[in-house]
């Protein structure tokens, strides 16, 4: 939703292409390799060239110099990787992102400690550089907007979608039809396991729903989507959807040769952590809270960047499950409780 622009004073400089198709004419290649040179040449030549932060430090760009720069998901990128991308006499850098949503992940706690999970463009936004915001959202049902845009964006982002092109989902009984929102409150014990957390009961749930959606075919199982903030519930889940794809794999629109070639690693639907804000935008969005515990603990969930991500990356329905009593230890989740509450989008599943 943001983007930082950032100038340096102008001076004379030669030009990239001609500045890089010099070296290219000077560089002694240790590599003999034609397809290598070619590459180079034809890099040496391009007006614009799309890469990585990692992958402008490639052996087939050594030497190219970029003046105009911009990177997409600044947000999530760690400062160390953005310094490729801004150390070939970078003159104008413009940052894309958003700070209000998960960061860079870092696996060193050491390095987390010492600031490495703080992106450069959240950097600057702390130190008061100005930032540009784009005013629109293009993605989600207006209703599935309103409680997002108001909590992480003060309002400040409106909405440019028409809901008549955002039609309801069939195959899942909407509480308030008018809301493409809906809570599942669950009581089903959390459980640590492998270092990490997991809720078999909102695993059952989430299948039992995922299954009657695909079974009246108003999605395929490729516009879903399913979001937690623990791996190991990640984990679970997609090994519960694994099993269900091989007893029915029509509903997954997979053949017998595609269901022969699948293991147990084999991501039939598009499930992601929280952490990682990988997920591309879908039709239906499920999301497995977890936490479930009589001690109000809920860890990760209380993150409001990871709550966000899971709260603006469906587009016609959002269907969240979870301990409602647990949640509402959170100031952020019980006002988003009781938003759901005051439009009668809540769902008490009591299956045994």
């Amino acid at each position: 939703f943001f983007f930082l622009m950032i100038r340096r004073p102008p001076r004379s400089t030669q030009s990239r292409s001609s500045a890089a198709s010099d070296v290219y004419k000077r560089q002694t290649f240790n590599i003999p390799n034609m397809k290598f040179i070619m590459a180079r040449k034809m890099l040496s030549q391009a007006h614009v060239v799309c890469a990585t932060c990692e992958g402008l430090g490639s052996p087939y760009l050594k030497g190219s110099k970029f003046t105009r720069v911009l990177v997409d998901g600044a947000s999530q990128i760690t400062e160390v990787s953005m310094i490729a991308s801004i150390v070939r006499d970078c003159q104008q850098l413009v940052l894309i992102g958003d700070h209000r949503q998960p960061g860079p992940k870092v696996k060193s706690v050491f390095a987390e400690s010492k600031g490495l999970r703080i992106s450069l463009f959240e950097r600057l936004v702390k130190q008061g550089l100005k930032v540009h915001l784009l005013e629109t959202q293009y993605r989600m049902h207006p209703s599935l907007s309103y409680f997002p845009m108001q909590t992480f964006y003060q309002n400040q982002v409106k909405d440019g979608v028409n809901p008549d092109n955002r039609p309801q989902l069939g195959g899942f009984k909407w509480p308030n039809p008018d809301i493409r929102v809906a809570f599942v409150n669950v009581k089903g014990p959390e459980s640590n396991y492998a270092a990490s957390i997991q809720n078999l009961k909102e695993t059952e749930v989430i299948v039992v729903i995922l299954m009657q959606i695909l079974k009246s075919q108003s999605l395929r199982s490729y516009n879903l989507g399913i979001l937690t903030p623990y791996e190991a519930q990640k984990r679970r889940i997609k090994y519960e959807i694994f099993h269900q794809a091989t007893k029915y794999p029509n509903l997954f629109g997979l053949t017998i040769d595609e269901i022969q070639k699948m293991t147990k690693n084999t991501q039939v639907v598009d499930i992601e952590t929280t952490d990682v804000n990988q997920m591309l935008e879908k039709e239906l969005v499920f999301v497995s809270t977890v936490r479930s515990n009589t001690k109000g603990q809920l860890g990760l969930v209380k993150d409001l960047r990871q709550m966000n991500v899971m709260l603006t990356k469906a587009r016609r329905g959002l269907i969240v499950v979870g301990d409602g009593d647990t949640l509402r230890n959170d100031v952020i989740w019980r006002e988003w409780l009781d938003w759901i509450r005051s439009n009668n989008a809540e769902i008490n599943y009591n299956r045994s």
